[in-house]
C-alpha cells in the first residue's frame, strides 16, 4: 500500500513524536525521536496498542481515555486530547489522532502526533 510507505518515511524522518497506527490502534511505526521522548524502544512499541505503548500506560484512567480516542479515530474522526501525567511530575502531553481512509472509505491508518504541552498549560494556569 503506497500510503503506508509514504507515511512511514514521513514518520521516521520527523523530529516530532509521531506514530503510525493501524485502524485498531496498534503501532506500526514509531519514530526514534518520539520513542526517546516517551522513554520507549521504538521496536518494542511496534505491535502494541497505543494505550499500552505510551507514557499513560501506568494510569488506568488515562489508558482508557486513549483507548476511547483510538476507537473514535478508527471510526474516522480526528481526535485531540490533553493528557496530564501525574506519574511524570505533572507533565502534560497533547495527543492528536488523525485517521486516513482507504479507497473503500474505511479507516486504513491513524497518524498519532504527541508533543509536550507542560509549559503552555502551566503558563495558562498561572494567568
Amino acid at each position: 500500500m503506497p500510503l503506508v510507505v509514504d507515511l512511514r518515511s514521513f514518520v521516521s524522518g520527523s523530529s516530532h513524536v509521531l506514530a503510525l497506527l493501524d485502524a485498531t490502534g496498534r503501532v506500526i511505526e514509531l519514530n526514534a525521536a518520539g520513542a526517546e521522548s516517551l522513554g520507549l524502544d521504538p521496536e518494542g512499541a511496534v505491535g502494541r496498542t497505543l494505550s499500552v505503548a505510551g507514557p499513560w500506560r501506568s494510569d488506568p484512567e488515562l489508558r482508557a481515555t486513549v483507548e476511547r480516542a483510538v476507537l473514535v479515530a478508527g471510526a474516522g474522526s480526528e481526535v485531540g486530547l490533553t493528557l496530564e501525567l501525574p506519574a511524570s511530575g505533572g507533565a502534560t502531553i497533547e495527543l492528536r489522532l488523525t485517521p486516513y481512509r482507504a479507497e473503500d472509505d474505511r479507516t486504513a491508518l491513524i497518524v498519532a502526533e504527541a508533543w509536550d504541552a507542560t509549559d503552555r498549560v502551566r503558563e495558562a494556569r498561572r494567568l
